[in-house]
């Protein structure tokens, strides 16, 4: 070993340092072991309860691979003990579960005039919900009241997630033509009081269309389009390969950019000028249809097949629900955002 400024080198025989090659492996060790955590945990999200043996069959791990990923969540409270099952040849095994109480989210979106409020745990369970009215003259006064109010009625929130409308980045609200009172706020800053909340923000339609994987068996090999039309509200996000897309500017999709015929933007010709640039630009693989208002998936999908045919009514799936698609979507952001920290 060489001493140089005080920095300790390791040599080989040959004289060369090997400090590098140590870092890297160890970050490379690291790394997989958080891949198998993530994929552990990934698995007991999905089945809900499951033993290591289960666990090391289905993910394709070893024994010793699960076993340390499971004492990991166990230490830091993401799993819990489940009780006892039965993993084979008549032999018992303890079944591991989240732990629904390791982190709570409060989630907050609205399109129009209707402010949403859920809580949920760490298995996705909506525990608390009610909405409200929200209007332009007090959205920031109607944000921060219900903010509080969740965050004080639950001490386990840990996220606090907002889909707004209008143009959001990086946090920050840019422009919003529904609610101008927002524009240049950013949630982020103005919640920073909250002790250990972190606060994200994105658009609505941000939020609807990373719940988009619901409507196709492929989500992260196609292009998908998440678009809603209606008296009070219109908006589209794109999907390709699992990511949702946005511009520098916040926008999801930059449909206010398509030059249309129409001045009315609540007609159904507007509808069709929009969704057809739309199509021109990415070809997508399904279009996911969100009726609101007047306008029913059978009113649009019908104006879609005048133009491209009867056989695309294939590539169109009508959105079971928006408000309930963009809290699972904040679902989903919420999930992510675990996964980055919390191994």
């Amino acid at each position: 070993m060489t001493i140089n400024n005080h920095n300790y080198i390791i040599e080989n025989r040959n004289g060369k340092p090997k400090g590098d090659g140590i870092l890297t492996q160890t970050a490379d060790i690291s790394s997989v072991r958080r891949t198998n955590f993530l994929s552990v945990s990934g698995y007991v999200r999905k089945k809900g309860s499951c033993t290591i043996p289960r666990i090391a069959e289905d993910v394709g791990l070893s024994l010793p691979t699960v076993t340390r990923a499971v004492n990991f969540a166990l230490e830091r409270g993401i799993f819990i003990p489940d009780g006892m099952c039965t993993a084979g040849r008549g032999r018992k095994a303890v079944a591991y579960t989240l732990n629904p109480d390791f982190k709570h989210c409060g989630l907050l979106y609205f399109f129009s005039d209707t402010l949403h409020c859920d809580i949920y745990d760490f298995k996705f369970n909506c525990i608390y919900s009610y909405s409200c009215p929200i209007s332009d003259e007090n959205a920031v006064e109607i944000l921060k009241c219900n903010v509080l109010k969740i965050t004080r009625y639950d001490k386990k929130i840990s996220h606090v997630l907002f889909a707004v409308p209008g143009h959001v980045f990086d946090n920050s609200i840019l422009r919003s033509w529904k609610f101008p009172s927002l524009n240049g706020l950013n949630l982020k800053e103005y919640f920073s009081f909250l002790e250990n909340i972190n606060v994200i923000a994105v658009n609505n339609m941000f939020a609807v269309t990373c719940s988009s994987w619901k409507y196709t068996n492929d989500y992260h090999s196609k292009t998908v389009v998440s678009y809603t039309f209606g008296a009070k509200k219109y908006g589209a996000g794109i999907s390709v390969n699992g990511c949702v897309l946005s511009g520098a500017s916040g926008r999801v999709c930059d449909i206010g950019r398509l030059e249309t015929k129409e001045t009315d933007r609540h007609s159904l010709e507007f509808f069709k000028e929009q969704i057809s640039g739309v199509i021109s630009v990415i070809d997508p693989d399904k279009i996911i249809l969100y009726p609101n208002g007047e306008c029913t998936y059978e009113m649009l999908s019908s104006e879609l097949c005048k133009i491209y045919g009867d056989d695309f009514v294939q590539s169109l799936v009508c959105g079971t629900d928006l408000y309930d698609d963009c809290a699972h979507g904040l679902l989903r952001i919420f999930n992510r955002e675990l996964k980055m920290n919390y191994v």
